[in-house]
């Protein structure tokens, strides 16, 4: 009886060091993940600065050589997610991207759920 208890902790320890440790990389990756949306909000600055708006796509910075495609995928091998917002230039005028929304799919890689990074 008392090598089953011994047993039984031995394998809850276990458990809860390896749900610590997903955890925990878990959580490192959000933190990259920031730091890459920083340097890409960083890109997306220089773009701006060119040519007067935003992109209407993140492969316009690597279309341009400001970014790579590898600096458009989250830490989970996901694209991040970019969202242009247009303003209205008037009657006739061509609509030019003002400002944007740049997110993480995070780990789940679905798109608008709970674990998305901002």
């Amino acid at each position: 009886m008392k090598r089953a208890i011994k047993y039984g902790v031995i394998a809850v320890v276990i458990l809860l060091a390896v749900i610590g440790g997903i955890l925990l990389h878990s959580g490192r990756k959000a933190g990259l993940a920031k730091t890459q949306m920083k340097s890409l909000k960083l890109s997306l600055e220089s773009y701006y600065n060119i040519g007067g708006q935003y992109p209407e796509s993140l492969h316009s910075l690597v279309d341009r050589k400001i970014a790579t495609d590898r600096e458009l995928l989250d830490p989970w091998g996901a694209e991040f997610i970019y969202v242009p917002c247009y303003k209205d230039n008037g009657a006739g005028k061509r609509k030019t991207v003002s400002t944007y929304m740049l997110s993480s799919s995070g780990p789940d890689r679905k798109s608008w759920t709970k674990d998305d990074i901002q």
